[in-house]
């Protein structure tokens, strides 16, 4: 009939493929780290026109119990508000999982719910809803008009490394580096734009190695830049950023693809077929 998860989630994968058409709808606080590791396998369902993912922004994990110290009132009215307009969405479902209430909270008795649903959107304001659950917006191949961005995206992912960012010159040198390869044929550049802006990238670049029993051609793809500004987070735009270059890639004949991956996102990288090799990578200053 259809499913609520709450503050967690788990890969579709474990039960094979999501049913066709069945409704779900699944909460959790973006920020807390228990939720987190579940983010990548909540956006498995981006492609679900009956899925919602509400991202809910600095909350502590079960923040909608009321008996626990963790409880969030405005959050967890959002959430029961969201909640009873998926239930309503579908009288079937509410009536067969609540017989007994079905008659008092029939979608007649509670027209005008999505609107309440929107106030208590707008008084929480911390609150990243998924509409309808699909990823609306698409990747596609970037433009002269989308450097900046590029240049911003790769900030925040170094950011998220860990890695300190306000080393003078670097980011007007990535700036003249992705306008001279905008439109290189060995570097693909993608972005995910929703209709106000640019949201998530990830490039492509490929490296003319020489070859080896692993890549007798000799030519491999380097990933890198896979990056989304933090207020898009989870919403699966860096995931199909990714997946545009790597669809490139595999056009071009490239048979290896390479990435260092952070914690975050090393369950989408692994899902996609990436290992660890026993080769490490190290670095020295020249």
């Amino acid at each position: 009939m259809g499913a609520l998860f709450f503050e967690s989630y788990h890969p579709v994968s474990e039960c094979g493929q999501w049913p066709l058409g069945l409704p779900v709808q699944i909460h959790g606080g973006v920020d807390h780290q228990w939720f987190a590791e579940d983010l990548e396998f909540a956006g498995e369902l981006d492609s679900e026109p009956t899925a919602e993912l509400f991202l809910h922004s600095d909350t502590a994990h079960l923040f909608a119990d009321s008996l626990l110290a963790s409880y969030d009132p405005k959050q967890a009215i959002f959430s029961s508000s969201a909640d009873w307009h998926f239930l309503l969405s579908s009288p079937k479902l509410i009536t067969d999982s609540f017989p007994k209430v079905s008659t008092v909270w029939s979608p007649s008795s509670v027209r005008g719910r999505p609107d309440e649903m929107g106030r208590s959107l707008e008084i929480t304001d911390k609150i990243t809803p998924r509409g309808d659950g699909t990823t609306s917006a698409r990747a596609r191949r970037a433009t002269v008009d989308d450097v900046q961005a590029l240049v911003e995206l790769r900030v925040e992912m170094f950011r998220a490394m860990g890695v300190e960012t306000d080393t003078p010159g670097w980011q007007d040198a990535a700036h003249t580096w992705f306008a001279e390869r905008i439109d290189a044929p060995d570097y693909g550049f993608f972005v995910v734009r929703t209709d106000e802006e640019v949201v998530a990238a990830a490039v492509g670049a490929i490296r003319d190695a020489a070859p080896s029993p692993a890549c007798p051609e000799g030519r491999d793809l380097l990933i890198s830049n896979v990056s989304t500004f933090p207020e898009h987070r989870g919403l699966g735009y860096g995931r199909e950023a990714f997946n545009a270059v790597m669809d490139w890639a595999r056009g071009t004949g490239i048979e290896r693809a390479e990435l260092m991956a952070t914690e975050t996102g090393r369950r989408m990288y692994e899902r996609a077929g990436f290992e660890e090799t026993r080769w490490p990578a190290m670095r020295a200053i020249l």
